[in-house]
């Protein structure tokens, strides 16, 4: 899961142009980074979440930070991934655990990527 850092910074003043390319350059990254079989999703909450079958923690976490880490970008992200079934044992544990870990990584000053504790 990842959230655009100061997302409502982008969009203040009802100038939407800018929250709207910020999401455009997010998805398009998340697109080109995931792997065939990957989903990309988007939340009510203003989340972008990413269902990643077949793979470890640790690269799901490393991922995570290529995306976050991508140029060109006038905004930061922060994420967090949760995996199946170290973490959670069922869908809505996964969105809380990686939910949590964003909250975490947006603590920190944003743009990185917590791993669940």
């Amino acid at each position: 899961m990842a959230k655009i850092d100061n997302f409502g910074v982008l969009a203040e003043g009802g100038n939407t142009s800018g929250a709207d390319k910020a999401v455009y350059g997010f998805v398009r990254t998340l697109a080109e980074k995931s792997r065939p079989g990957d989903i990309i999703g988007h939340t009510d909450r203003s989340e972008f979440v990413l269902i990643l079958t077949y793979i470890t923690r640790t690269d799901a976490g490393a991922l995570e930070q290529a995306v976050c880490r991508s140029a060109g970008w006038n905004f930061t992200v922060s994420a967090g991934p949760a995996t199946y079934p170290r973490d959670a044992s069922d869908a809505e544990g996964l969105i809380e655990k990686a939910r949590e870990s964003v909250m975490v990584a947006k603590s920190r000053c944003g743009n990185t990527v917590v791993l669940p504790s």
